[in-house]
């Protein structure tokens, strides 16, 4: 299909959502995604990290998306969840993750999708799932509430407390939506609890809950090989890094690309 026609289409169907025009926006996608071959979809990442993630973890070669057949999957895929048809927007979405799996966003649509259906336990495993793709603080306290959720629904109250605080933890974004969930916990358990982090990890440990280290040392590795040939990325990385972690090396690293 011609890419000139493509993209104009993809930009009225984007529109459409923005609009709140779902169901326009799903006649167009649908008679849009009939039109291309999918089976010559290349990759697509929204930065440099998820690049180097890809190249890391998948022994795939990189193939250059020509059409951007992977957002026309994330609207069409939105505007079915927006209108109550999760199943079906469930399936777009596990199609762009096949072209990048790194996509934290689609990622926790995906595992919403189950949720909305009420089912808890695939909830569950696709929430744990996306602790291997998940790179930004932000995301980590995504991935830690959407397990805290879980446990709630199941009324495991304290075990939904540790989540949640430790989704707290690891970023401080998003008060307005954790607080109300860590005051809805407290009234379920009639009393307000202070765990220390030693024993949210250690539960962690125990339910085999992945912290982010695994990814800090991912991030670490890229850093060492592209620090020299990609300034860009690599400030990323940095950035993601000390968020994370709170380490002063990594402050001292991004004082020094500062005042360079």
């Amino acid at each position: 299909m011609d890419k000139i026609k493509f993209d104009y289409t993809l930009s009225k169907i984007d529109e459409l959502v923005t609009n709140n025009k779902y169901y326009d926006a799903i006649d167009m996608a649908k008679e849009l995604l009939g039109k291309v071959d999918t089976k010559e979809v290349g990759n697509s990442f929204n930065n440099g990290i998820e690049y180097y993630l890809y190249l890391t973890n998948f022994d795939k070669k990189i193939k250059k998306e020509e059409l951007n057949i992977k957002k026309l999957y994330d609207l069409y895929g939105t505007a079915l969840m927006l209108t109550g048809k999760y199943i079906e927007a469930r399936d777009m979405f596990k199609k762009s993750l096949e072209i990048n799996p790194f996509d934290s966003l689609i990622r926790f649509k995906y595992a919403d999708s189950f949720r909305l259906t009420n089912e808890l336990d695939d909830f569950f495993k696709e929430s744990n799932l996306a602790i291997k793709y998940v790179y930004r603080p932000v995301d980590f306290q995504r991935f830690y509430r959407n397990l805290s959720e879980y446990y709630f629904r199941y009324e495991n109250y304290v075990e939904a407390l540790y989540m949640i605080l430790f989704a707290r933890y690891v970023s401080e974004e998003n008060e307005e939506i954790t607080t109300p969930e860590l005051f809805r916990i407290y009234d379920c358990l009639g009393k307000e609890m202070d765990p220390s982090i030693d024993a949210i990890l250690n539960f962690m440990d125990n339910k085999k809950i992945n912290s982010p280290a695994i990814m800090i040392n991912e991030l670490n590795y890229i850093y060492a090989k592209i620090k020299d040939y990609d300034a860009v990325t690599a400030l990323e990385i940095v950035n993601n890094l000390y968020e994370l972690t709170n380490d002063p090396s990594y402050k001292e690293v991004l004082d020094k690309i500062n005042l360079s």
